[in-house]
């Protein structure tokens, strides 16, 4: 008799448990969904990726690709293009290889198409799972069973998985609402070897390991069959930074060339073709006015 009022207690704790977290799951999802973003206001993508749309240009990468929505770049770079655009590359760190390939799957999940996509590739990326699987890109984004099921199917770190429920319990997320800057005017005052070595260091954390490598060049290669099932032309780019970054790049230059000669993409290494630093608003980001040149002098003539 006392082992059937345990189970039965326990079945009612356990259900209690599961209608408050539906609930909780309701009152989120309405408060996620109190806006409508446009792409330059928010750094999530599942807010801003349509449902059955067709786009000229899908920007991926790092915030070396989201600097193109960002501050209404956005509109400039349509402007300027005379296309259509989506941008879901990811800053903050958040721009690894298993990211773009879960927000690329999402997307085409959700029955968009794009007719290019531009990938602004960075080499880091490659070394470690730190910018991948153990990346928190799910900090700004809802909470979303397809999302959940391709972060499963990446193996997205467990981590990463616990802290994306636990972000959205929080005031902050809660009260977040569409915002932009008008233009980001910030430029860079003088260029530093010091700041150059000490971001580097940020992003080559750990040392070359050919294993890690070769696991997120498959992964790329997985971002290149996808565009590919899709009738989308990939094109790479290793965008303009002043940090003279070869510690990894020629591996990659490698890589590129490999897949160039597999399927036919095209790479392109602007690395270095910008050297004003007045267009960059630190060593390797570049401002409004570094993106519009950039957009027109080198970005245009690919598409």
């Amino acid at each position: 008799m006392q082992v059937k009022k345990f189970i039965s207690g326990a079945f009612l704790f356990i259900g209690i448990n599961i209608l408050v977290l539906l609930i909780s799951f309701r009152i989120i999802h309405y408060f996620e969904h109190c806006y409508q973003y446009h792409n330059w206001e928010t750094d999530s993508d599942l807010l801003i990726i349509p449902q059955n749309k067709s786009v000229d240009l899908l920007i991926m990468g790092s915030s070396h690709a989201r600097i193109f929505t960002r501050d209404k770049n956005h509109l400039r770079v349509e402007n300027i293009l005379h296309k259509s655009l989506i941008d879901i590359g990811k800053g903050g760190g958040e721009g690894g290889i298993v990211t773009n390939l879960v927000m690329l799957n999402y997307f085409y999940d959700q029955g968009d198409t794009a007719k290019q996509i531009i990938y602004f590739i960075d080499a880091w990326p490659f070394f470690s799972s730190k910018w991948n699987e153990k990346s928190y890109f799910l900090t700004n984004e809802p909470i979303n069973a397809d999302l959940l099921r391709l972060c499963f199917q990446y193996h997205v770190d467990h981590d990463v998985m616990l802290n994306y429920f636990k972000s959205k319990y929080t005031i902050d997320w809660l009260e977040r609402k569409p915002k932009s800057r008008e233009i980001n005017n910030d430029e860079l005052h003088d260029i530093s070897r010091e700041a150059i070595e000490k971001r580097l260091a940020s992003l080559y954390i750990e040392p070359y390991d050919v294993n890690v490598f070769n696991h997120y060049a498959f992964l790329m290669e997985e971002v290149i069959q996808l565009a590919r099932a899709h009738h989308a032309k990939l094109t790479f780019i290793f965008p303009p930074t002043l940090l003279d970054d070869n510690r990894g790049k020629d591996k990659v230059l490698k890589l590129l060339s490999g897949f160039k000669t597999k399927y036919g993409t095209d790479y392109y290494d602007y690395s270095n073709v910008i050297q004003d630093y007045t267009l960059f608003y630190n060593h390797d980001h570049l401002n409004t006015k570094g993106v519009a040149f950039f957009t027109d002098k080198y970005l245009a003539p690919l598409l």
